[in-house]
């Protein structure tokens, strides 16, 4: 019978020896429960009396009022398959993929839209919403995301009206970010420190592959690494400055009109435009 079911009841009338025998119709059956609900309303009981325990003929469970029929809620008009239930009139749904958005419009399921998450983006839910939400770094609505405006260096913070301090810059060649300490209070701000040495603490006797990855932490004596110096030297023109301050607290300084190094395969080459200064 594709799956209908039929109830056939035997009831005892009170008060009389008489069975009297009562089919429900198909994929109804008795029972006491009264909330029934229908295909064009699934969330509304329309069974609302009591029925103080008398069984009868009820459309319940995972089947669903259409018409005069009583079906499975499968079968109904708006039943959504990913998501296991029918939805209300009016009512949209994302798929778990979040490539497909349905509506049910005059109880037809219709596919109202069609589309993928960007590359820099993550099919989730998110306070009971479920859609394509950008990563990190990245904005828009999921389907299309685009970088965030991130600063490339302490110069670019400088303008935003940031104070001295660690921050997180994005040179290109890194996503993910390097912690650096910016100089914005002295000789004109916007300075990315790449090495501070104010006593012997840190030992600055390392290997080579210490001076390229960097070692020490940007808020104290440190050197930042010869990876990290090359990817912002290489994304924009810079100078150099170097303070000096001697063990009678006299100060100097070394500026360079240009400052960049070459990558590792050339062993960090570097290259620096004309001297000013009272360095010597």
């Amino acid at each position: 019978m594709n799956g209908a079911i039929s109830t056939l009841k035997c009831r005892n009338l009170r008060g009389t020896a008489e069975s009297h025998l009562e089919w429900c119709p198909t994929n109804k059956t008795f029972s006491n429960e009264t909330c029934e609900r229908t295909c064009d309303d699934p969330d509304t009981c329309i069974s609302s009396t009591s029925r103080t325990g008398l069984e009868k003929c009820v459309c319940v469970g995972d089947y669903m009022i259409q018409g005069e029929d009583c079906i499975p809620q499968n079968q109904c008009s708006c039943f959504a398959a990913d998501k296991g239930t029918v939805l209300m009139n009016g009512e949209s749904y994302v798929n778990s993929g979040c490539t497909r958005r349905s509506n049910c419009s005059n109880n037809q399921l219709m596919v109202e839209d069609s589309y993928h998450c960007s590359d820099d983006a993550t099919c989730d839910v998110r306070e009971g919403v479920r859609r394509c939400y950008c990563i990190d770094g990245y904005e828009g609505d999921g389907v299309t995301c685009t970088r965030k405006a991130v600063p490339k260096d302490c110069q670019e913070l400088y303008v935003d009206g940031s104070s001295d301090g660690v921050y997180t810059i994005y040179p290109d060649g890194w996503p993910s970010g390097i912690q650096v300490y910016c100089e914005m209070e002295s000789n004109g701000g916007g300075w990315t420190v790449i090495q501070r040495r104010s006593s012997a603490a840190v030992d600055f006797y390392r290997t080579w592959a210490e001076y390229k990855t960097g070692f020490e932490h940007p808020r104290g004596d440190h050197w930042l690494g010869n990876d990290y110096i090359h990817a912002i030297t290489n994304q924009k023109e810079y100078s150099l400055r170097i303070d000096l301050t001697d063990s009678s607290s006299s100060s100097y300084y070394a500026l360079y009109s240009s400052f960049s190094i070459s990558d590792d395969a050339e062993k960090y080459r570097l290259s620096i435009g004309s001297y000013s200064g009272n360095s010597g």
